[in-house]
């Protein structure tokens, strides 16, 4: 009886051995796995920040332009405006359509 105890506590003994090295067996592959699946979200974060990055310089790129288009066109008239006013000429503060011309005329008529 001794020696079926003995065996049954060997077999345990053994059996409780094999599933521990397949429990660390399955670790390192399951810590292989969470390794791939982090350098993964590290290049996916990477790739976001590189987008991020190419919006915020294209949106400066565009003010740019857009200041630079504004200056152009301040250059251009800011002279003949100038040369306006030192002529004696009043600068146009409004401009009128056909509608609204034709609406004051009428207006002055009477009804």
């Amino acid at each position: 009886m001794t020696n079926e105890s003995d065996g049954m506590n060997k077999m345990t003994a053994e059996y409780n051995v094999q599933r521990a090295e397949l429990e660390a067996s399955k670790a390192e592959v399951i810590s292989e796995i969470e390794g791939a699946k982090n350098r993964i979200d590290v290049g996916i974060s990477q790739g976001e920040l590189d987008q991020v990055k190419t919006t915020i310089n294209s949106h400066k790129v565009a003010q740019t332009a857009d200041l630079d288009r504004l200056g152009q066109r301040k250059d251009i008239i800011a002279p003949v405006a100038d040369a306006a006013i030192s002529a004696g000429t009043k600068p146009v503060r409004s401009v009128s359509t056909p509608h609204d011309t034709a609406m004051n005329a009428s207006a002055r008529r009477g009804p």
